[in-house]
């Protein structure tokens, strides 16, 4: 749920503003999330000096999926893969194109990964596809770098899925 129900009351409104409003160490995970989700402020991130080989990485298949989002994000670009050459085109380097992140921020709120060094703590997130929010673990983040475009930054999530077995509440669990 992104909005109140249009028959919301005025009561309820009201206390979901405050709750959004309210921050520090008071606010629990909830409104945390909540406060995440109504915050249009930009994304922060530690920026590393060093681009990612992702032939290295634990998951081989990610340069392809970022390859696919590359060419989404950047259609008159012609992106292709680094081990074709033909004319007209850019390459999509495995080794010079990306920088790993290992966390990043969203107003408030921190968004680590679960192939993060240090830590893996807050590698859960839930996220919105197609006007369906999802409980998903955080992978990896990334700032992908084309020549003459600004930098942008994604995350690669792993959705969790659920059937009829799976408790809805933790107490549920026999």
């Amino acid at each position: 749920m992104v909005t109140l129900p249009e028959d919301a009351s005025l009561q309820e409104r009201k206390l979901l503003t405050w709750l959004i409003q309210d921050n520090g160490v008071s606010r629990g995970t909830l409104c945390t999330l909540l406060s995440g989700f109504n915050n249009d402020t930009s994304i922060q991130v530690l920026h590393h000096s060093k681009f990612t080989d992702l032939r290295k990485l634990a998951h081989p298949e990610v340069y392809g999926i970022l390859l696919e989002y590359a060419r989404t994000l950047w259609l008159d670009l012609n992106l292709i893969n680094y081990m074709t050459i033909e004319q007209g085109t850019m390459i999509f380097s495995a080794s010079h194109s990306v920088k790993h992140l290992p966390f990043l921020y969203k107003g408030d709120v921190h968004y680590g990964s679960c192939t993060a060094k240090r830590t893996q703590a807050d590698q859960y997130a839930v996220v919105e596809f197609n006007n369906l929010w999802v409980p998903c673990r955080l992978t990896y983040h990334f700032e992908l770098q084309i020549a003459g475009r600004a930098a942008t930054m994604c995350s690669v999530v792993k959705c969790m899925l659920m059937d009829d077995e799976l408790p809805i509440f933790p107490w549920s669990i026999q």
